[in-house]
């Protein structure tokens, strides 16, 4: 997995997901930073791994988010 302001699960040679903004938040949203984009790429790989599908609803997104209030 490859993490900027985005991320990208490449297995192997093959880019499986390219994910630039926030999944199921709606609107376009870029991720506010590389930890953000890190902790929702490791969780689709988690899914992945398990075999399961690597969508994720707000409920799997939403806590992996960092809130910044400054």
């Amino acid at each position: 997995m490859k993490v900027e302001g985005s991320y990208v699960i490449l297995p192997g040679e093959d880019t499986l997901i390219y994910q630039p903004y926030m999944p199921a938040v709606g609107g376009y949203r870029p991720f506010t930073g590389k930890r953000d984009a890190l902790e929702v790429g490791k969780q689709e790989c988690r899914k992945l791994a398990g075999g399961e599908s690597p969508a994720l609803g707000r409920v799997g997104v939403l806590p992996c988010l960092v809130c910044d209030d400054k």
